[in-house]
């Protein structure tokens, strides 16, 4: 969920107590949307991120290391000219909105000592980071808003700071808050009535705040977790465990480390979707160009009756070639095969014969062609399968390595040209790619293969009695189940390697996925079949949600 006013209590004491007196060293804007502050403090320096991006707008302390444009933005170049050398006074929410403040003691352009605050608003798409005067008008902001850009609250030099619209509800931590949730929860009130009722409250948070109070549980003090999502992949950060919430949570030692990697995930997940966004473009359009093309083979391939019907002609004009003359347009015979007179239209430049001739002729053509056709089919049916494999590895590669596997397979299988570089073998060698592995809560190893050449190397390795699962007669992942235990596979193991295999194939958008399930010995590879193509036996089909 996007970071919301209650979460952000808990990132700014967390900021405060680590920032409070503090020596503004180092500033830097890596890009128009990241602000970086060093700020030394209890003989240690703290890196202080802050990003306004739309999509991840967040701030909290980093280890990450950023690289610097050659020549910085002027906004970055004001923040230093007024920022640096001064000294954090504090660091405090407006309310319980998504908007921190940052107060800096330092000295204005006159050489006086003065305080500025700089105001952080990470709220989604209008994110911005604002430089003040203490008396309340703006120096300068990241992003200047004009009227034509909003009406209703321009931010500009010159202008007095005017805060995002309060909203009219409680604080969140306040006893009147407390009290009214109680309240809801005792007549059965909803999320959605609670974060009306509450500023800065998200509804997962009023979830949780609906079920802690269904439950006599206050609202605890910070207590970072990573939530992931049922494949192990962090998918938010919260500032206590919430007990709403089923899936697995992990304790961090801040708020800051959980949402650096949290983040880390998210930003890595997005770069791999820009790095093969080429890759899927291009298997797009193949798919499409491989459809037309079946679609016109298949027109020739349906012409059986058309072929008939030529050759029917050419028998009927060779049974009446007698009475046929040259220079006749055409010829009415008696249709032995259906019945009653009929019409053949003739060529008058050939004689008699050659119009016989030329029926059979295009028969033959017309016959030859559907052959082609058919082949031409399987082939375009093999080379569609390809496609649709790579294009389901591409949606599950986690590196760098995987992404250049399934690049490698398709120029190996003709269907992309190798790289310049890499034809003249100057490519960097990708790091070596590796099947996902999972540890499931009974603590037995679940295998994912990413690729259908992970999936080979990976089936091809397994034992013969452990479990092997695919969902059905779709592009997907082989999962196995290192189960050495004997007897049958523990239930949550089973289950989660289910959802893995569903999650992981081309119905993971489905609400219910066919998974096939069989040991290891019944999977059988033909030989000279593509990377990742299997037949197999026994096995028992499931149906399971993807998430």
């Amino acid at each position: 969920m996007p970071l919301d006013g209650f979460t952000l209590r808990y990132i700014t004491e967390e900021l405060s107590a680590a920032l409070v007196g503090g020596h503004m060293d180092k500033i830097q804007q890596p890009d128009k949307t990241v602000l970086l502050f060093t700020i030394r403090n209890g003989g240690r320096n703290h890196k202080l991120l802050v990003t306004i991006n739309p999509n991840a707008s967040r701030m909290g302390l980093t280890q990450a290391q950023y690289e610097n444009p050659q020549e910085a933005p002027a906004f970055c170049m004001l923040l230093r000219r007024r920022l640096l050398g001064g000294h954090v006074a504090a660091v405090r929410q407006l309310g319980c909105d998504r908007v921190a403040v940052f107060d800096v003691l330092t000295e204005d352009e006159l050489g006086e000592r003065a305080q500025v605050s700089l105001i952080c608003e990470l709220t989604g798409r209008n994110s911005n980071v604002i430089l003040c005067e203490s008396s309340g008008r703006i120096i300068d902001a990241a992003r200047r808003i004009n009227a034509s850009m909003n009406r209703v609250r321009e931010v500009l030099p010159g202008l007095i700071y005017a805060p995002p619209p309060p909203q009219i509800k409680l604080d969140p931590f306040s006893y009147e808050a407390g009290r009214k949730v109680r309240e809801l929860a005792d007549t059965h009130g909803t999320a959605r009535a609670i974060s009306a009722l509450l500023e800065g409250v998200g509804g997962v948070t009023a979830e949780e705040l609906l079920a802690r109070a269904e439950s006599a549980l206050g609202i605890p003090s910070a207590d970072p977790h990573i939530l992931f999502d049922e494949c192990g992949v962090p998918k938010d950060v919260l500032p206590f465990r919430f007990v709403s919430i089923a899936t697995e949570q992990q304790r961090r030692a801040s708020m800051s480390q959980a949402l650096e990697e949290c983040f880390a995930a998210r930003d890595e997940h997005e770069r791999l979707a820009r790095r093969t966004a080429t890759l899927r473009k291009l298997i797009e359009t193949n798919l499409e160009r491989i459809a037309k093309k079946k679609a016109i083979l298949r027109e020739a391939v349906s012409r059986e009756a058309d072929i008939e019907n030529e050759r029917r002609l050419g028998e009927l004009i060779t049974a009446n070639i007698y009475r046929i003359k040259r220079g006749m347009t055409s010829v009415v015979v008696d249709d032995y095969e259906f019945g009653g007179e009929l019409e053949i239209p003739l060529d008058i430049t050939k004689t008699p014969s050659q119009n016989a001739q030329s029926r059979f002729n295009k028969a033959r053509k017309m016959k030859t062609a559907a052959k082609t056709a058919i082949e031409q089919i399987a082939e375009a049916d093999k080379t569609q399968s390809l496609l649709e494999i790579a294009q389901q590895d591409l949606a599950t590669c986690a590196n760098e390595g995987d992404i250049a596997e399934v690049r490698r397979e398709l120029v190996a299988r003709g269907i992309l040209r190798p790289e310049k570089n890499a034809a003249r073998g100057k490519a960097r060698a990708p790091a070596k790619s590796k099947p996902s592995l999972y540890l499931s809560p009974d603590g037995v190893e679940i295998l994912v293969g990413r690729t259908s050449v992970q999936n080979d190397s990976l089936t091809q390795a397994g034992k013969g009695e452990w479990t092997w699962m695919h969902a059905k007669d779709m592009p997907g992942s082989h999962v196995i189940i290192r189960w050495d235990g004997g007897g049958e596979v523990p239930k949550e193991t089973f289950m989660m390697a289910l959802k893995l295999a569903a999650k992981n194939s081309r119905g993971s958008g489905g609400t219910k996925v066919p998974v096939d399930a069989t040991l290891r010995k019944y999977v059988k590879k033909p030989s000279g079949s593509p990377p990742g193509f299997v037949i197999y036996t026994n096995q028992t089909t499931y149906y399971v949600s993807p998430t």
